[in-house]
């Protein structure tokens, strides 16, 4: 683990701290007020990036293979029976594991700042993806060779590679520069060129994609038909990812329902302040412990030292004596690092010894949700809101990915529209 936070340390500093460190050397005296400083930023920034992004493709790939070794050994362990192995081998699995979700993650905070977190955006470079793409399997060689190449022909800019993100899975690189972001789609092959040929010319010869698919079955098998429809499927994604962002309107990929992007975003309220100030507050002052609520809705308990292992039992017994509900807890950095469309936690002001220590486990925030407190929240603003039935959650989760408890989503309702 000692190895673990001196790489995080170097990494945290190049994804997050890089651009202003050298940025503040090369302009002592400058200012956001000034172009040429403003300029000069985002390309130091860009080039801490390409640093942190070289580093975590090396460490995934690393704890990849070591992975892969290790579920080996696991395997031959279970044959033998050997118990106290058995255990050893998934320990150095969940950890090696854990390491890698951390450097997406770090990944995720380097795409969330190229889009300046706009959650819309990371939710339309969302696929729905359910498993960590195996960098040993994919064409990561060519990937790698493209994204050298563009960082020679733009000096300004940051490529970063798609599959070392836990969340993007539309196009194969995030493309930024001072002017513009945009997604890459890379395709390499004589079968590929030949494929991608014949889709380009579906359009002026007003051939449908199932004809377009069966000929190319035809004449060049099963495999190069499939790749056909895939390639078709990600240039529809493409196109209604470029619609979205350069239009603020479109079909979301994910849900396949229209949406606009409003020009005049609504600016939503975060309690992100209030987190950094119960850490900062926790180092200062002399207990290991910090708990509030926030609108008497939001339970929030951070702890360190011995209340680590006891934090989550004590928030726990604190909101079942308010509320007489068994609302679950949630661990703050333990749910951002396995929901992929999360927030990073990495972008939010902590300093980076803090997010270390959170990292680490010497640090836990737990937070807890008091849901009929919320309903009544959402009633003051003007949306009717109530716990659906069971019947209704159950019909209404076979398409969607709803929060329930006690299995029943929450229902609300604005200007007839319905959502849960």
């Amino acid at each position: 683990m000692e190895s673990f936070e001196n790489k995080l340390r170097n990494l945290l500093f190049e994804a997050l701290e890089y651009g202003i460190v050298i940025t503040g050397i090369e302009f002592p005296n400058g200012s956001l007020a000034l172009q040429e400083y403003r300029q000069k930023l985002v390309i130091n920034c860009h080039l801490g990036f390409r640093k942190a992004q070289s580093f975590i493709l090396e460490e995934i790939l690393e704890i990849q293979n070591e992975v892969s070794h290790l579920k080996n050994n696991l395997k031959t362990s279970r044959v033998n029976r050997d118990k106290s192995k058995i255990h050893d081998f998934k320990d150095r699995i969940e950890l090696k594991t854990f390491e890698e979700k951390v450097y997406r993650k770090i990944a995720d905070a380097i795409a969330w700042q190229l889009f300046y977190a706009q959650s819309y955006f990371a939710r339309r470079l969302y696929s729905g993806r359910t498993a960590e793409v195996n960098l040993s399997k994919s064409n990561i060689e060519h990937a790698l060779e493209t994204v050298n190449h563009i960082h020679k022909m733009h000096p300004d800019s940051i490529a970063l590679l798609s599959d070392i993100t836990s969340f993007i899975g539309i196009g194969d690189i995030l493309f930024k520069n001072l002017e513009k972001i945009s997604v890459i789609e890379l395709k390499q092959g004589r079968m590929n060129e030949i494929i991608r040929c014949s889709v380009n010319e579906r359009g002026q010869n007003d051939v449908t994609t199932k004809d377009l698919v069966e000929r190319i079955k035809n004449n060049y098998g099963d495999k190069a038909g499939q790749q056909a429809q895939r390639m078709i499927n990600q240039g529809i994604k493409m196109k209604r990812l470029s619609d979205v962002v350069n239009t603020g309107s479109g079909i979301d990929n994910y849900t396949g329902q229209s949406i606009i992007i409003p020009e005049d975003p609504i600016k939503i309220e975060l309690f992100s302040s209030k987190l950094v100030s119960m850490v900062n507050s926790l180092y200062l002052g002399n207990k290991d412990w910090k708990y509030e609520v926030i609108e008497n809705c939001i339970h929030i308990g951070i702890y360190k030292n011995k209340f680590t292992q006891i934090g989550k039992q004590l928030i726990h017994q604190l909101i079942l004596e308010k509320t007489g509900k068994n609302y679950p807890i949630f661990n703050y950095v333990s749910s951002c690092l396995h929901s992929p469309l999360a927030e990073p936690f990495f972008i939010k002001p902590f300093t980076k010894e803090q997010l270390i220590a959170m990292i680490l486990g010497k640090v836990k925030i737990f937070i807890a949700i008091d849901f009929n407190e919320l309903i009544r929240i959402f009633r003051r603003n003007g949306l009717e809101a109530s716990w659906a039935s069971r019947k209704q959650t159950t019909r209404e989760n076979y398409n969607n990915e709803l929060f329930t408890f006690e299995n029943k989503a929450i229902r609300c309702s604005f200007n007839n529209a319905v959502f849960f």
